[in-house]
């Protein structure tokens, strides 16, 4: 009953090859649960994130609107600017 071992060196054959490719308990490559891991985490960040847009969207809305107000009357803080008044003064116009 004596058996051969193969040699450390060279790879065993198809015979002796204790979990070939393609049975049940094999993890596959090793990039692949990286992958699967950063996929799970991007949806969760991106439900995260549309969630939280949901939750300060009235915020965002407030801010958004207030740009826009400011880029309107930036020309006319430019035309008062040129004619000598202070931009500081006049953006406080209930203080004197």
């Amino acid at each position: 009953m004596d058996q051969e071992r193969p040699d450390p060196g060279q790879a065993p054959d198809r015979g002796q090859d204790p979990d070939p490719p393609g049975r049940a308990g094999e993890a596959g490559p090793s990039w692949v649960r990286s992958a699967i891991r950063r996929l799970l985490l991007g949806a969760a960040a991106l439900v995260a994130a549309f969630w939280l847009l949901g939750k300060l969207s009235d915020l965002v809305l407030l801010l958004v609107v207030s740009l826009f107000v400011a880029f309107a009357v930036e020309p006319a803080v430019n035309v008062l600017a040129r004619r000598g008044w202070r931009r500081a003064r006049r953006s406080r116009p209930g203080w004197r």
